[in-house]
């Protein structure tokens, strides 16, 4: 008597077992391998170990940022954002081995991975360097490395992006904020801020020769017009009829530059 034939019922679910069986086994040494991946290549010096990367590691290592993790700072969403990230690190190195110039422009960090260990920057005023600055009124929208851009791979980086006084000003004017220069600026003395400061190559020991450098718009900060037609009557630039004085400041506390 001839054996029953399986059913093409139990074939069809015995085959269809076999590409789980599979499935699940690479799946699970995909993950492990993204894992590895993703610890490994987190550390600076794993980015070191590439001739093109080692400057910044390099660079890090003299910052105050030494000890985080790359991630930390570039994966702009978290792991969600370990994809993208991974792609543009593939895609930079090959202009790198081909010994051509990066093209595009540079990536540019985020505030929340900044204020995860900054938070505090937030609560109040922050002093250093000599300035003083409140935050919360004054970089509401802007990313960190609009002012520390080279806080973590210092002049190696493409874009060394610092403060500028200019734009300090011009947020200043049109908020309406305070001016008085001790507002920001540590207390120093009216030859220190000329020495110094940002415009001190308007306002050196030769001003009367560099003066004219100078933006108008911000002479405007500290200096009336009539300061400069004392000895530009005419409103036209000349030796001849250059004085000795640029007028009193018309800020409290001198002008700082």
């Amino acid at each position: 008597m001839a054996r029953p034939r399986p059913s093409n019922r139990t074939d069809i679910a015995r085959v269809s077992k076999a590409p789980r069986r599979i499935l699940i086994p690479v799946l699970v040494l995909v993950a492990v391998l993204v894992a590895i991946a993703s610890f490994v290549g987190s550390a600076p010096a794993v980015c070191a170990s590439c001739h093109a990367m080692k400057p910044y590691a390099d660079a890090q290592d003299s910052t105050a940022h030494k000890n985080i993790d790359c991630y930390a700072c570039h994966l702009q969403a978290g792991a969600w954002d370990w994809p993208a990230f991974k792609l543009t690190e593939v895609t930079r190195m090959y202009p790198r081995a081909k010994e051509t110039s990066l093209t595009g422009p540079a990536s540019r960090i985020a505030t929340a991975p900044c204020l995860t260990c900054h938070e505090d920057v937030l609560a109040g005023a922050v002093v250093s360097g000599g300035i003083r600055i409140k935050h919360s009124s004054c970089t509401p929208v802007d990313s960190c490395d609009g002012c520390h851009a080279a806080s973590a791979h210092g002049e190696t980086i493409r874009w060394t992006r610092r403060a500028i006084m200019e734009e300090c000003v011009d947020c200043h004017v049109e908020q309406h904020a305070a001016r008085e220069c001790n507002t920001c600026h540590g207390a120093r003395t009216q030859a220190e801020r000329l020495a110094k400061g940002a415009w001190k190559a308007t306002h050196a020991t030769d001003w009367k020769s560099t003066h004219g450098m100078g933006d108008l718009r911000y002479c405007r900060t500290c200096h009336t017009v009539d300061a400069c037609m004392k000895c530009h009557p005419t409103g036209v630039p000349s030796p001849s009829t250059t004085g000795t004085s640029t007028g009193a400041p018309t800020i409290p506390g001198g002008g700082d530059q």
